[in-house]
């Protein structure tokens, strides 16, 4: 028999004016002989399983209402569930589990920070390969760019935390503040910039345009690593 033939079967059965099963007796006794021949081979492969017998009774028993529902609209156990194999294997796996996603606030802080270093070090070294201009004048000292995607990086995830809350219990604050807060929170960077730019010595060296792109590869590489390993979440790029 076809599988079309098979759901047109599907469709016929239930069309009697029957209680509805509620015991997995009953439901068993309701079902088509293809979807009958299925549960049949399904228990059969389940005992090969290392599964204890109660899973593997929860297992079967849990399939039996979707299956009655399914052929109500003539589908056989086939199409809901897969092959037999596929089905054991789904069950001896169990369902997927997503990663919960991370947003401790330190974290998100760390990224951000490697985030705007990156974008910086990507940045200075394009512009020394290419540029005629002496890169002392285009550039900032490696500290100072350190201390500078420091501060940007805190606060970014500050004013990410006020635009929206991740509590959901806490109201939001006026545009309005948020405005002021973020040009405030410019003006700091700035000075910022300009106080760790006038520090000497060779620790706030401008380097060469090369060693930058060099730092900025090897940042977007940390960076990707600390997101995937521990699934962060809620920064601002």
């Amino acid at each position: 028999m076809s599988e079309e033939d098979e759901s047109k079967r599907n469709e016929g059965v239930q069309k009697h004016d029957k209680p509805a099963p509620k015991t997995p007796t009953e439901m068993v006794d309701r079902l088509t002989k293809r979807n009958a021949e299925y549960m049949f081979r399904l228990k059969k492969a389940l005992t090969e399983t290392k599964l204890t017998a109660e899973q593997q009774t929860q297992a079967y028993s849990e399939m039996l209402p979707q299956l009655i529902e399914g052929q109500k609209k003539g589908q056989t156990a086939r199409q809901q569930f897969g092959t037999v194999t596929e089905r054991v294997q789904a069950i001896v796996d169990g369902p997927k589990k997503g990663r919960e996603a991370n947003t401790n606030r330190w974290l998100v802080m760390l990224d951000n920070t490697l985030m705007i270093f990156m974008i910086f070090t990507l940045m200075y070294g394009i512009t020394g390969m290419l540029s005629k201009q002496p890169q002392k004048e285009a550039a900032m000292g490696i500290l100072s760019l350190v201390i500078v995607s420091l501060a940007a990086g805190f606060g970014s995830e500050e004013l990410m935390r006020l635009i929206g809350p991740r509590d959901k219990k806490k109201k939001r604050m006026a545009w309005w503040k948020l405005l002021l807060m973020g040009v405030g929170g410019f003006i700091v960077l700035m000075l910022v910039y300009i106080v760790t730019s006038m520090i000497p010595g060779p620790l706030n060296a401008v380097l060469p345009g090369v060693v930058y792109l060099v730092l900025g590869a090897l940042t977007f590489v940390v960076r990707l690593y600390l997101k995937r390993r521990f699934n962060i979440q809620g920064t601002m790029f």
